[in-house]
């Protein structure tokens, strides 16, 4: 199974506030899951529809997950879920970077669909995705 192709840049750029989005309107429908306060992530990608494309099948990857709170937490800079909340936009979007950079550094890819992502862009598409 594979998807079209994505920048990846352009995947980065729209991920961060496609989550914020996607968070509120699941909260508003009510989801089972619990309300997960996105914060500046919203601010990093505004634009949802690949990210969220991407998503749908990150959240088939066990190592990626599948539950909003823990997700949150692990792409929150103080691995808390209401962290990734408090961050501002810049703390964030640093931290994201220094993550990204670590799972190539130790190897922490997943295949999403046939695509070799580092673990932190799977986990932010993943939780675009289930905040949508």
């Amino acid at each position: 199974m594979s998807i079209g192709p994505v920048d990846r840049r352009k995947f980065l750029a729209l991920g961060a506030s496609a989550v914020a989005v996607a968070v509120i309107a699941a909260c508003s429908r009510g989801s089972s899951q619990p309300e997960v306060d996105v914060g500046a992530l919203h601010d990093l990608y505004p634009d949802t529809g690949d990210v969220e494309t991407i998503g749908k099948y990150a959240v088939k990857v066990r190592r990626v997950g599948n539950r909003r709170s823990d997700i949150a937490a692990a792409l929150s800079p103080d691995g808390s879920t209401s962290g990734l909340g408090k961050a501002s936009a810049p703390a964030l979007r640093a931290h994201l970077q220094k993550s990204v950079a670590d799972d190539f550094a130790k190897r922490r890819v997943v295949d999403v669909a046939g695509w070799q992502l580092p673990l932190t862009e799977a986990r932010v598409a993943a939780l675009i995705y289930l905040s949508g």
